[in-house]
């Protein structure tokens, strides 16, 4: 019978030219048995895709509503809430249905989607399906955020994120999400695909290392759990409503009953082998260091490398010549990516050895024409000009903006650094609420193990810890900075209080800064009345330490003055101390973006930079 091409379908052929006319055309991969066998473009961050399934049904027969439903579906959505802390959970088949089941169960015509322009795909079709309004706004932009909750007037509001962008290895800033949701009367509902099992304490995610109790939380096993299908976790009535209204799961066959053992497995094998994710991060923190010596413009943090080529053509060239190298990475191009950003996304797992990682630094290094003799030489001088640089972060008291400010350099920093911040001491500390030191490890672009004093007494730490008959070691806060230090491009310390608040008797925060022999001391103060005093008499009582003071950062009050934007010109004036920045109020994911702060970023991290690095300092002995 001879076969008859639908006319009406023509246009299809024109359209799939024209893609590759512009390099877009996405053509199918090689089977996988005939791919390289190193692997840098595969989400199973942990390495457990490749073991064998668990003995199971294969099928669920049905929707879970009729007859698909199995004990071991039970029991792996308990694991899920368990592991993300939420009450209950509830399977789908994949992460797309997850998320377009999700909002468009929750959302109405009536309702305010608000959700990250670089959300994923399935999060804009499931904003779609609800026939919500829906605001997207610039990616990681809290202020648009809030000023889209401000505006929206009747029906429930939306906030929808991801914890850790695939495309640009970075994060929103949870908590002021979280606070502004908590303000507005909105629900915020947090994609942590792949950040679980990764990143947090234990791997649980973002959310939870930020202290932050979304909503909804969606996951999914096919990335870093090694199997398939996807989760989401919330409240019971939540799960009740999905139950009952989520199209993709209500008309779907269940999942698999092998794939959810398979799921469980990897869930209980991901917390029983933290080596698994501590590998991860130590074969990330190696790529990227190799890539940025080599020149590479990287972006964000953590175990997806996003590697900004620019043009389309050029990315794919690169990525086939590594590919006929033996590596198998791909090359990234819109509509996945804004135009001009073109990109290779490697991403590296627990499969990955040092060996294989300088394979792939010593492929790229011969291809940008650079010898890996000349790129060793170059990174170790520069690890030797700029290796664990040291901010302190100190201020004139209490309450001035020291955290805000903390924050948004780590925001800012970790874009071409690998950072962390930490606060040593803290007191005021209430345990349903979020602490500095969370909203700082929450910042930074990789995670170390918090060890500080939690004092919950809101009063000097010296006074917090008699109370609470704790005994203070500066000694501890020292090593855990000089720790710290080794795995980072720079660590950003947060001190309690102003920088002579006693941390001890006879210790106080100034002895402390010290003792950590650090490169840069900043002193934050509010731009108000009464900053000429304050600032004064601190600086005066550091030089008789001596502990040089690198700069000011003036951060504007709550509530301005009459002095309010006339005093960086008389401080620098009467204490000889030059004013870096002043700031105005913000979040810290907007402070990230303001033109003083990011200049003072890039002052900070330049290891050249004379003026910024102060004499040797009098080690106290403690």
């Amino acid at each position: 019978m001879k076969q008859i091409t639908p006319s009406a379908l023509g246009f299809l052929d024109e359209a799939l030219s024209d893609a590759k006319r512009r390099n877009l055309f996405r053509d199918r991969p090689p089977p996988s048995r005939h791919a390289p066998a190193l692997s840098f473009c595969s989400n199973d961050y942990l390495g457990l895709a490749g073991r064998p399934a668990p003995a199971e049904a294969c099928g669920a027969g049905a929707s879970r509503l009729v007859s698909g439903d199995r004990e071991i579906h039970a029991r792996l959505e308990s694991a899920a809430a368990e592991l993300v802390r939420q009450p209950a959970s509830l399977v789908f088949a994949s992460g797309y249905a997850a998320n377009t089941g999700l909002l468009s169960a929750l959302a109405g015509p009536e309702d305010l989607i608000i959700s990250d322009a670089l959300n994923h795909a399935s999060i804009i079709d499931g904003a779609r399906l609800s026939r919500a309004r829906t605001v997207v706004v610039p990616h990681l932009d809290v202020g648009e955020v809030a000023r889209a909750l401000r505006a929206h007037a009747g029906g429930r509001a939306f906030v929808v994120t991801e914890s850790y962008f695939s495309m640009d290895a970075d994060s929103p800033d949870l908590v002021a999400l979280r606070l502004l949701c908590d303000e507005h009367g909105a629900a915020l509902l947090v994609d942590e695909a792949h950040a679980l099992g990764v990143l947090g304490s234990d791997g649980r995610g973002l959310c939870a290392e930020a202290g932050v109790c979304a909503d909804a939380i969606v996951g999914t096993f096919g990335k870093a759990f090694g199997a398939a299908g996807a989760f989401v976790a919330g409240c019971p009535a939540l799960v009740a409503w999905l139950w009952n209204r989520a199209r993709p799961f209500v008309f779907s066959t269940g999942l698999s009953p092998v794939v959810a053992a398979a799921a469980l497995d990897g869930l209980r094998r991901a917390g029983q082998e933290p080596s698994r994710r501590e590998r991860v991060s130590q074969m990330a923190a190696k790529l990227r260091e190799g890539l940025v010596a080599l020149g590479a413009e990287l972006r964000g943090f953590g175990h997806v490398v996003p590697w900004i080529v620019g043009d389309a053509v050029d990315a794919l060239r690169l990525a086939e010549d590594l590919r006929a190298r033996g590596v198998d990475v791909r090359a990234i191009r819109p509509p996945s990516v804004p135009p001009g950003t073109a990109r290779l996304r490697l991403t590296v797992t627990a499969a990955h050895q040092s060996g294989d990682v300088e394979r792939v630094l010593d492929m790229v290094g011969a291809l940008r024409g650079r010898s890996r003799s000349q790129t060793e030489r170059s990174r170790v001088k520069e690890e030797i000009r700029r290796q664990g640089r040291v901010i302190v972060v100190g201020g004139t008291g209490t309450s001035i903006g020291k955290t805000h400010l903390a924050e948004a350099l780590l925001h800012a920093w970790r874009r071409s650094a690998r950072v962390v911040g930490i606060k040593p001491i803290e007191s005021g500390v209430v345990d349903h609420l979020v602490s500095d030191a969370q909203r700082l490890a929450a910042a930074s672009s990789f995670h170390v193990k918090q060890c500080g004093y939690a004092l919950s007494a809101a009063v000097s730490p010296h006074l917090a810890a008699r109370d609470e008959a704790v005994e203070i070691h500066p000694d501890v806060a020292v090593q855990f900075v000089h720790d710290a230090r080794e795995q980072a491009d720079g660590v950003v310390v947060e001190l309690a209080g102003g920088l002579f608040t006693p941390i001890a008797d006879g210790i106080s925060n100034a002895d402390l800064v010290a003792r950590l022999a650090a490169e840069t001391v900043l002193l934050v103060a509010p731009d108000r009345l009464g900053v000429l005093h304050d600032l004064t008499a601190t600086i005066r009582a550091a030089s008789t330490i001596p502990l040089p003071i690198t700069g000011i950062v003036l951060v504007a009050p709550e509530h301005p003055d009459s002095s309010t934007g006339r005093n960086a010109d008389e401080v620098r004036r009467i204490t000889g101390v030059p004013v870096l920045a002043v700031l105005p109020r913000g979040t810290p994911t907007e402070l990230a973006e303001n033109p003083a702060l990011r200049q003072l970023v890039e002052m900070l991290s330049a290891p050249d930079n004379l003026n910024l690095t102060p004499g040797p300092s009098k080690a106290p002995s403690f």
